[in-house]
């Protein structure tokens, strides 16, 4: 069995570090005449404007930007600043499903 096959037959989905990233492998997919989502899922992360201009349009994880860059540059000043070790902080996503992905029943 081919691999084109072999992915036919499971339900198959790639979660890809970045927009750019998941577009390349949607190419890929669309070039191996595989339906997206119905013969496979892709989900990537950024959600770049990029990913609203493919169709189907690219489901992403959406970190704010807003949010990321005070608090990277205020543990930067500290660091410098010898004010504190050297800290994790999270910032919570949001998943945005778009047309890469199927709903869930």
């Amino acid at each position: 069995m081919e691999n084109k096959e072999l992915l036919l037959h499971k339900k198959t989905a790639i979660f890809a570090y970045s927009d750019m990233l998941a577009i390349g492998i949607f190419n890929a997919c669309k070039d191996l005449k595989l339906a997206i989502p119905e013969h496979i899922q892709i989900i990537g992360m950024d959600d770049i404007l990029l990913a609203t201009t493919i169709n189907p349009q690219l489901s992403t994880l959406h970190v704010s930007v807003e949010e990321m860059v005070p608090r990277g540059c205020r543990l930067l000043i500290d660091l410098i600043d010898k004010k504190d070790e050297c800290v994790q902080e999270w910032i919570k996503p949001k998943l945005i499903l778009r047309g890469t992905t199927l709903e869930l029943q």
